[in-house]
C-alpha cells in the first residue's frame, strides 16, 4: 500500500526534480519522444516549478485531508443518529439521550483504523525530508499540521469514533524500516537536487 501512494504522490515530484528540461536538446536538434518535443522548463526554471508543486501538496493536500478526515466521521454519525432517531429506537424521545445511545450512535472502527493516519504521517515525512532543498518551509507546514491533527485526532477519537480495542504492541513495526528507507533516500535526493540544479 505503501508502495502504491509513494509512486502515486512522489511520481510528479521525482519527474520535475530530474526529467523535466534535461533532454529537450538544443535548436536545431530537439529529441522527440513518439514524435514530440520533450517538455522544458518554464522561465523560472524547473526548481520554482518545483517548489511550487511542493507547497501546493504539502499546504493543500495537507488541508483537504484533515476536512474529510473529519468530516466524514461526522457525516457518518449524523446519519447513524438520524437513522436511529426515525425508527424510534431511543429510549427517551423528549429527554436527552442516556450515555449508551450516545455510545451507539458512536462509528465503529475499523480494524485497521491506525493504518491510515500511520500512512498519512509517513507520507507527509516523505514529503518533508526528500525534496526540503526545494521548499525550505515544509517542516513549518508539517509542524503546523501536526499540531492540528492532533486535536482533530483527538477529537474524532473521543467524540465520533467508538473505543477501538486495546492491543499490546512491541513497536511501530514495519512502519520503522520505511521510515528508515524513506530517510536513506532523502539524503540522495536532496545532494542530488542541489548539485543538479547548481550546475544548471
Amino acid at each position: 500500500m505503501y508502495m502504491l501512494k509513494f509512486v502515486n504522490y512522489y511520481s510528479s515530484v521525482f519527474y520535475i526534480a530530474f526529467f523535466k528540461g534535461r533532454f529537450v536538446g538544443y535548436p536545431g536538434h530537439y529529441n522527440s519522444l513518439f514524435g514530440y518535443r520533450q517538455e522544458e522548463c518554464g522561465t523560472g526554471g524547473c526548481l520554482f516549478e518545483l517548489s511550487l508543486q511542493l507547497a501546493i501538496i504539502v499546504a493543500g493536500k495537507q488541508f483537504i485531508n484533515a476536512v474529510v478526515e473529519m468530516g466524514v466521521p461526522w457525516l457518518l454519525r449524523a446519519y447513524k443518529k438520524w437513522s436511529v432517531h426515525k425508527k424510534g429506537q431511543c429510549a427517551h424521545e423528549n429527554h436527552a439521550p442516556t450515555q449508551w445511545e450516545s455510545d451507539y450512535n458512536l462509528i465503529n472502527q475499523e480494524e485497521l483504523g491506525l493504518f491510515s493516519e500511520y500512512l498519512e504521517m509517513v507520507l507527509q515525512f516523505g514529503f518533508v525530508t526528500i525534496f526540503v532543498v526545494a521548499f525550505p518551509l515544509a517542516p513549518l507546514f508539517a509542524l503546523i499540521n501536526n499540531i492540528t491533527e492532533i486535536r482533530l485526532d483527538a477529537r474524532k477519537f473521543i467524540t465520533l469514533l467508538r473505543r477501538p480495542v486495546a492491543e499490546r504492541v512491541k513497536n511501530i513495526g514495519i512502519w520503522y524500516r520505511i521510515l528508515n528507507s524513506v530517510g536513506k533516500i532523502s539524503v540522495i535526493t536532496n545532494i542530488s537536487t542541489s548539485v543538479t540544479f547548481l550546475v544548471i
